[in-house]
């Protein structure tokens, strides 16, 4: 826990179990780190902390993902206009990417008696709510989920040849033309915690639904009825796409002593949009 209004620091589990500090007992069996420094008696800079969570060990050091991939390819060669050849590539591939780990919740939490002195953090449809240490910051443990599925197509279309006899001078001229498409179609989320729900003053106008000096609060062992609440599970979307089209012709335009001389001419349209549509709640600044 973090005093955030009479400065007594934080308080951490004893490691003796012995609570108390200069307000007593908050909660029973914490008090105030101790913080140590070089020019004190003992001469040794130090501080004390709750830093890690044996359920911190169970978290994805490396995102898991799964792949699948199809792809196809043709080649045909058309009786057309002197022999033409058209080429085709198709590529789908679906990408699943989860990850799960931990942490920190640690709202601000205040009540009537801070609102009284400063007119903040108090709760508008809980005004007589109130708390020991008037306000603080708990820290708990708190599951940090996520997901992100991406669906990838795309297609290239070219077709080649060259220009039949009765086009004259061009008739050894050369021409590509070519369509390429893709699209990216992704689904992402996660658990979030929502603000409007969340007990702390600065987003939400109810005190909150848990004791935050709570021992199983502090610890991370709330109940399934507290994570759910403060939970959402979210879900946005983002379609990106891209179409691409080019022509290209080139040939020899005349000789020169030094030797023939070639041109090419060319055509290019592209266009490209991308739509992110986050989840409901982040749209509405509730995380």
């Amino acid at each position: 826990i973090i005093d955030n209004l009479y400065g007594t620091g934080r308080y951490i589990p004893a490691p003796d179990g012995v609570g108390g500090g200069p307000l007593g007992e908050v909660v029973p069996g914490y008090r105030p780190r101790a913080n140590g420094r070089y020019d004190d008696p003992g001469g040794q800079a130090f501080y004390e902390d709750v830093l890690a969570d044996p359920r911190v060990l169970s978290a994805d050091a490396i995102n898991r993902t799964e792949r699948m991939s199809f792809y196809a390819t043709s080649d045909f060669a058309l009786d057309m206009l002197g022999g033409v050849d058209w080429r085709n590539e198709f590529l789908f591939t679906r990408r699943e990417t989860t990850s799960d780990g931990w942490r920190q919740f640690f709202p601000l939490v205040g009540g009537a008696f801070v609102n009284s002195l400063f007119g903040v953090y108090g709760y508008a449809n809980d005004p007589t709510y109130d708390h020991p240490l008037g306000l603080i910051q708990p820290v708990t443990l708190w599951p940090s989920n996520s997901f992100a599925n991406v669906d990838y197509t795309a297609f290239n279309t070219q077709l080649e040849g060259g220009f039949s006899p009765w086009f004259g001078p061009m008739s050894d001229w050369v021409w590509t033309a070519s369509l390429q498409f893709s699209r990216s179609d992704a689904e992402y989320g996660g658990n979030a915690i929502i603000a409007s729900e969340s007990g702390d003053a600065r987003y939400d106008a109810d005190a909150p639904i848990y004791d935050p000096y709570s021992s199983d609060f502090l610890s991370g062992n709330y109940s399934d009825a507290v994570y759910d609440q403060l939970t959402a599970h979210t879900v946005g979307t983002t379609v990106y796409e891209q179409t691409v089209f080019n022509a290209v012709t080139t040939g020899e335009l005349f000789d020169l002593p030094a030797g023939p001389v070639g041109a090419a001419f060319g055509y290019e349209y592209r266009t490209f949009s991308i739509d992110d549509t986050p989840d409901e709640l982040s749209r509405n600044g509730d995380l």
